[in-house]
């Protein structure tokens, strides 16, 4: 009985540090899972229950190639606002239930946003308004004004930022 108890003992400690070891070996780095998902593509189709939309991805890269911030953005017309809008409203929330916590920052009064952080890690999820003028050439009709929105979610790590020029202070 008593070694029947020892090897069960070693069995789940064995179990335990093999579950433990694989739970590290899966924890990767935000910014590099994005960076794998998007690396080589110039843009991106969102699709919600509202309808599509087609994004720009743009990847910065540090000093020794690694990803530092990831950037989806684009411009869409008054007509795809309720489309946007729900996609920074489920990002938002998305985010928020990952662990990410808003914080205070000086974004402009004319754009709408959100700035949120998870230790080193940063999403900045924001919009804009503007309006295009109507053009006149002498060759046709003129062309409208059009009223439409810019948006960007920008993730990054703080710490890839400076590249190898980082150095850790112990105080």
């Amino acid at each position: 009985m008593k070694k029947a108890f020892i090897l069960l003992f070693i069995s789940t400690l064995m179990s335990s540090l093999v579950n433990g070891q694989s739970t590290k070996a899966q924890a990767v780095n935000e910014i590099d899972r994005l960076y794998q998902k998007y690396k080589g593509m110039d843009s991106v189709e969102i699709t919600n229950v509202y309808g599509t939309f087609k994004a720009v991805i743009s990847v910065d890269l540090n000093e020794t190639g690694k990803p530092k911030e990831i950037t989806i953005s684009g411009a869409i017309s008054e007509d795809g606002f309720q489309i946007v809008d729900l996609f920074l409203n489920d990002m938002t929330i998305r985010k928020k239930a990952n662990g990410y916590k808003e914080v205070q920052t000086d974004i402009s009064p004319m754009t709408n946003g959100v700035a949120l952080t998870k230790g080193f890690y940063y999403t900045r999820i924001s919009k804009s308004y503007g309006d295009l003028p109507s053009i006149h050439t002498g060759y046709s009709d003129p062309i409208p004004s059009m009223h439409y929105m810019k948006f960007s979610i920008t993730s990054g790590d703080v710490r890839r930022a400076a590249g190898s020029k980082s150095k850790q202070v112990d105080f």
